[in-house]
């Protein structure tokens, strides 16, 4: 195997490593999106269930007390969108980086497929010729003895 082989399958190996990383890097971030997204729809929940009527006495200071509650679920639900928005970038560019992994991962592998198809083909035709040059000694040699 010729050293331009050797060293293309080192670094297809390389290659395919860095596509599994950035595959693992991908599925974390989604993982972290999808928790993200939960806790959203958690305090989305929470912010209605706190809009619709209490069943309590209401005292002026429970109004207040209320509003602020309310108010605080709603600050806390913004920052929560800003992170769940922030985590779709993010595993958006990591997704676009693990596809491009993965195109040159298939590039090298085609090139390395090609090479080596080349080398068999070589290879063949060398086996050929060596075959037809035994024949052609065989027929000279029968043809020398007739």
């Amino acid at each position: 195997m010729s050293t331009s082989v050797q060293l293309l399958e080192k670094c297809l190996e390389i290659q395919q490593q860095r596509y599994r990383e950035a595959m693992k890097k991908a599925l974390q971030s989604e993982q972290s999106l999808n928790q993200q997204r939960d806790q959203l729809n958690y305090l989305q929940q929470a912010i209605n269930d706190y809009r619709t009527g209490t069943d309590t006495q209401v005292t002026p200071m429970s109004v207040i007390n209320l509003i602020r509650f309310r108010n605080l679920l709603q600050q806390v639900a913004d920052l929560q969108h800003q992170r769940v928005d922030r985590g779709q970038e993010e595993y958006n560019q990591l997704s676009l980086q693990a596809a491009g992994e993965h195109r040159k991962l298939k590039a090298m592998e085609k090139l390395l497929e090609k090479i080596q198809q080349k080398s068999r083909m070589k290879l063949i035709k060398s086996e050929q010729k060596m075959l037809d040059d035994h024949a052609i000694r065989q027929y000279i040699d029968q043809r020398q003895d007739a």
